[in-house]
């Protein structure tokens, strides 16, 4: 709170019922004791005082209590001005025609304050001694002065008189706001908030001042002699360095309570003139008294007030410099955490503007970029990561043209695996993804070891492929066995029975029926081991080719489904390998099988070709495709990735077959049904 705040205590509506009771009385007396002290200095009977207290009383009574309480407070200090008044033999009517003005005055300047001054910050700021002085020194007294000036005329004043009085009344209530207002104002809530307990140093500070104060003003108004009388206008002037000292180290309380000592000491001086007894000596006095002390007081105020305010904005300045320290030691000790976080990495990281510009980077990439330097490429911070990109390897060209693309916000994430040139063995994965930072762009730029990954994924190959090697192998010995076994073992008991029924003519009806239906169940027995057989492991496929497997395949499936199955077969398409033929076949066989479960479709096709690509290698194409619902959004696109397992085992399977051959497996599936895409390379020769 600032000097001129008040505590809560003392806010409209939160003081106790007491002090409402008590202020008024304590109120009265003050302005009783004001009139009196203002009596007591030298004011004569129909004569104005340098300054009049009681309205000083009155307006710091309204400032500090409630406006509903203000009336209660003027009918308190109606008696006790009456009888102050009444010691002077002041008429009836002009001791109420002053106690109007007084009470005027005061309320007109307690509500010019609170209204423009609503937090009760008269003298924290150079904007609010401005306010003060500009209303309560100057507009507000010299308004109610036209008034109070025809107040001496009900008493015996005369109406010519009427300029000198407006004067003296004005002098005296603006010369009341700028000596004994500012020190209750300035003081009072000051104590009654923090009490008067200040540190020893500055407490002597404050006596030595006030003390060399009280010391200049004695010496520049003690003198009388007409020796002394020349230098009064030079002495005169003595005490001003104190009262700036004050003003500059104690600020608006400062200012007020010197500015009070200085008035002290030229009242002291004032009274005791020799020329008491000359009252027109005496009112020229008075009036140059009040205009020098104006003079003094009001650069007094507003020095004071604008070192208050200075003093509050280096606080706050103050403040807003450790917060900032707090922040930028946090921001120091978060970055400080995050760079730790980063270098605890493997993983080389860096971070880029928008222009490709390299900010950031942790201990891995900085070590990294130290080794490779001397092979002519800069990776250092501040260089541009996208330029040296578009210089060097042709790995590192594809990562700028990806990164560019990440930048431009046509990818969300940028991914490629490439082998390291200078660890044989070694493969490594550059990741880029883009934020946003206070509107600014940012791109994160991740190089990862995966030597161990694709190890692994080797691994996991070669025992993918073994193991469906000896899954073929697996179906390819129980479709020998079935064939060469079980359907023969079928055959003989078909035989068996066929040779009974003629051995045996004279069965009975039932046991030849019961016979004849065992015949059948036999038949069909082995018409379905000959399917299955030929379902695990074609014997065309290694006896006639791919051509007519696939043909049997299509017939087979469409007497099965119902679902018709086109074929399409290159005229160029004789033998291939067993191993790409066999891979081919189980494709085209998981493919159909999708097609029944899962598509919905009444038809199929089916596409084998060959062709070459824009090297000249020579590839096998097989595509499948219906026309049915296609596959779940964001299904086709796992075909080929890592995390293809999540589609079943029959598509990994067919990407892994593919795989071993140094193939592919394409998928593009939509609500117009679904193309799968098989391509083998295969170098061997066209057959006529």
């Amino acid at each position: 709170m600032s000097a001129g705040a008040v505590p809560d205590s003392f806010a409209p509506g939160q003081r106790p019922s007491y002090r409402l009771l008590a202020a008024p009385l304590v109120v009265a007396g003050a302005y009783y004791l004001g009139a009196e002290a203002a009596f007591a200095i030298g004011t004569l009977t129909q004569q104005f005082a340098p300054f009049w207290p009681p309205n000083v009383v009155l307006l710091c009574a309204f400032l500090m209590t409630p406006r509903r309480s203000w009336p209660l407070l003027i009918l308190a200090c109606l008696p006790a001005h009456v009888l102050a008044e009444h010691g002077v033999a002041m008429p009836t009517a002009q001791v109420f025609a002053a106690f109007g003005c007084n009470v005027a005055v005061a309320a007109l300047n307690a509500h010019a304050l609170v209204r423009l001054l609503p937090g009760r910050d008269w003298f924290s700021g150079l904007r609010g001694a401005a306010i003060y002085l500009h209303w309560t020194v100057v507009i507000n007294p010299a308004l109610v002065a036209c008034v109070a000036a025809l107040e001496p005329v009900l008493g015996n004043g005369s109406l010519g008189d009427y300029g000198q009085f407006w004067w003296r009344w004005y002098l005296s209530n603006a010369l009341s706001n700028l000596t004994l207002t500012p020190l209750f104002l300035a003081w009072v809530p000051y104590v009654l908030l923090r009490g008067f307990h200040l540190p020893r140093r500055r407490l002597a500070e404050i006596i030595l001042l006030v003390l060399g104060l009280a010391i200049s003003c004695a010496l520049a108004f003690a003198f009388r002699s007409s020796t002394a009388a020349g230098l009064f206008p030079a002495l005169i002037y003595l005490p001003m360095p104190f009262l700036l000292a004050i003003a500059v180290r104690f600020g608006s309380k400062g200012a007020a309570a010197g500015i009070f000592v200085f008035t002290v000491a030229l009242l002291i001086r004032a009274m005791g003139s020799d020329e008491a007894a000359n009252a027109a000596a005496a009112s020229y006095r008075v009036l140059s008294m009040q205009l020098f002390l104006a003079e003094a007081a009001i650069p007094v105020i507003l020095l004071g007030a604008l070192v208050e305010e200075l003093q509050r904005s280096n606080i706050d300045l103050a403040s807003a410099l450790g917060d900032r320290n707090r922040a930028e030691i946090a921001a120091r000790a978060t970055e400080a955490l995050l760079q730790s976080s980063l270098n605890a990495l493997n993983s080389r990281f860096a971070i880029l503007d928008e222009a490709g510009q390299i900010l950031a980077t942790n201990s891995s990439w900085a070590e990294q970029a130290e080794r490779i330097a001397p092979c002519g490429e800069r990776y250092f911070m501040g260089r541009n990561y996208l330029g040296e990109c578009g210089r060097g390897r042709p790995h590192q060209q594809q990562i700028a043209v990806g990164l560019r693309r990440v930048i431009a916000g046509e990818l969300a994430e940028f991914r490629l695996e490439y082998p390291s040139d200078f660890a044989p063995g070694h493969w490594y994965q550059v990741r880029g993804t883009r934020f946003f930072i206070e509107g600014e762009l940012r791109v994160v730029v991740i190089h990862e070891d995966i030597t161990e990954v694709k190890r692994s994924e080797d691994a996991l190959r070669r025992l993918s492929g073994r193991l469906m090697r000896a899954q073929d192998e697996s179906r390819r010995q129980i479709a020998r066995d079935l064939h060469d076994s079980t359907a023969q073992n079928l055959l003989g008991a078909a035989l068996g029975i066929g040779q009974a029924l003629r051995l045996v003519p004279g069965l009975k009806p039932a046991a030849k029926a019961a016979l004849e239906e065992s015949r059948e169940l036999i038949d069909q027995s082995q018409r379905e081991i000959r399917t299955v057989s030929y379902l695990l492991h074609p014997p065309m496929l290694d006896e006639a080719g791919l051509p007519a497997a696939l043909r049997w395949l299509c017939d087979g499936f469409a007497k099965r489904t119902e679902i018709q199955v086109a074929l399409d077969l290159a005229e160029d398409i004789a033998r291939l390998p067993g191993d790409i033929e066999a891979a081919l076949f189980r494709v085209a066989q998981e493919a159909l099988t999708n097609v029944h479960r899962h598509s919905g479709s009444r038809t199929a096709h089916i596409d084998l070709s060959r062709t070459r690509g824009p090297d000249g290698a020579s590839f096998v194409i097989m595509a499948i495709e219906d026309r049915g619902r296609g596959m779940p959004a964001g299904f086709a696109p796992l075909v080929g990735s890592r995390d293809g397992n999540r589609l079943g085992i029959g598509l990994p399977g067919m990407r892994e077959r593919l795989r071993e051959l140094g193939g592919s497996l394409r998928i593009v599936s939509g609500g117009q049904g679904t193309i799968v895409r098989a391509t083998v390379p295969c170098e061997m020769p066209v057959s006529a």
